[in-house]
């Protein structure tokens, strides 16, 4: 089956969810597009840079190029262009939407609705329920595939009418949810009679984090956190938890993989509570540098004020390491506490001091055996393959089986890079 996989930006460090969904469809047969409205600056991971080559960034395309495929989506289907202009107009009116934006929706969605012709897709699947939802649903009154949203949240449902949450639904062919949290938003924002479109799908991880490691012998107790550094994610209560806890006599170190506006500001609060010595900033890595650096902990912590469901949490439990992390939206549904990690509610700084105190103190077997429940929490509910599996199953389901050609080998890295006879790999770089 040909699908197109479009999104706001792609490939990025932190989507990489997105590539390995598809790469795990690719895997089933699926011959797969990749469509996006830019790709992220400074991508240096090959695997990012391999699949930047195999991406169209639209808003990088040649002006004439643009102007041709708009000219032929409407040649093709006028009378569908022109109603859908005028649907845009008035959604425009309906959700907020400036005028200059919308006008800029409806042109993407000409280009989109080209490209998916040119491939011969019969679905289009969009990862978040905003502006990439939109120029899908108009590409579709244009005459383009049928479509397939993927809901994370948090962003989606703070102005679900903003977004049209309803409308998108009903139009689409189904959309999906990566958690039961998500889900349960969608709904909400969705009349009850078309709730039978909303699946949920979560996101996955590959095998190389789903084999629990050792945890490190004993001495420091070492966290990582991996997060883009906004005030979302709650570095700066983490910081200030972390130097509480370090008065009282935790012998406590953390790594921070990411890189974002509070770089800067975070390593001042380091400085000024002596941390300096106890905290490293190792900006943005790679799959594999992600990987060594979590093994290289005793767990991981993300004191996030708002989340969808992090694939971090995933990776990190996946390779046997107990977390810490926020009582927030879908955390919940892949966290016990006391079970897998500690979990304490958003913004809450006593709490958070206190869930430290007790790791770092809390004696190896004991974090070990977490450890092992973390990752068997996550081989059953998240590995990519099986991931695929329900989401393939979705697909046919709405769409059909597929009817068209096998998708040639060689089209993304697993098919290009596996040897001959060799495992095949789904992983990938961070997410952040």
């Amino acid at each position: 089956m040909r699908v197109t996989y479009f999104t706001n930006l792609y490939p990025a460090v932190s989507h990489t969810f997105v590539r390995r969904e598809l790469e795990a469809l690719e895997l089933m047969g699926y011959a797969v597009q990749r469509l996006s409205l830019r790709t992220a600056p400074g991508l240096t991971h090959p695997r990012d840079v391999f699949e930047a080559g195999q991406t169209t960034a639209m808003l990088r395309l040649a002006w004439p190029r643009m102007a041709i495929h708009m000219l032929s989506c409407f040649v093709r289907r006028p009378s569908a262009c022109v109603r859908c202009w005028v649907f845009g107009l008035r959604l425009r009116a309906r959700t907020g939407t400036g005028l200059l934006k919308m006008l800029a929706y409806l042109l993407e969605a000409m280009v989109l609705c080209e490209l998916c012709r040119a491939h011969g897709s019969r679905l289009l699947r969009v990862h978040f329920g905003g502006n990439g939802a939109v120029i899908a649903r108009l590409a579709r009154r244009m005459g383009g595939p049928a479509y397939a949203v993927a809901y994370h949240g948090p962003e989606e449902f703070e102005e679900p009418g903003r977004w049209d949450i309803a409308g998108t639904v009903a139009e689409s062919a189904f959309v999906t949810a990566i958690s039961e949290h998500a889900c349960e938003a969608v709904r909400r924002a969705s009349p009850r009679a078309i709730w039978d479109k909303i699946h949920i799908v979560p996101c996955g991880v590959g095998e190389p984090f789903l084999r629990p490691e050792p945890l490190p012998g004993p001495g420091r107790r070492m966290l990582c956190v991996v997060a883009r550094l906004t005030a979302r994610k709650g570095l700066g209560l983490l910081i200030e938890a972390m130097a509480d806890e370090v008065v009282s006599g935790a012998d406590l170190g953390l790594e921070v993989i990411g890189d974002g506006e509070l770089m800067e500001e975070l390593i001042s609060a380091v400085e000024k509570r002596g941390l300096g010595e106890r905290v490293s900033f190792r900006g943005a890595l790679g799959e594999e540098r992600v990987r060594e650096t979590m093994i290289a902990s005793h767990g991981l912590v993300l004191p996030s004020l708002r989340e969808g469901l992090p694939v971090v949490l995933m990776e990190a439990m996946g390779l046997g390491r107990p977390v810490i992390a926020s009582r927030v939206d879908g955390v919940p549904e892949l966290v016990e506490d006391g079970l897998h990690g500690w979990l304490v509610p958003p913004g809450d700084r006593e709490a958070l001091a206190g869930a430290l105190r007790v790791f770092a103190h809390c004696d190896a077997g004991t974090l070990g055996a977490m450890g092992m429940e973390a990752s068997r929490q996550v081989r059953e509910r998240h590995d990519i393959a099986c991931a695929a599996r329900r989401l393939d199953g979705v697909i046919r389901a709405s769409i059909g089986p597929a009817c068209d050609a096998p998708a040639a080998s060689g089209g993304g890295w697993i098919q290009s890079r596996a040897p001959a006879g060799g495992a095949l790999n789904t992983g990938g770089p961070h997410d952040s």
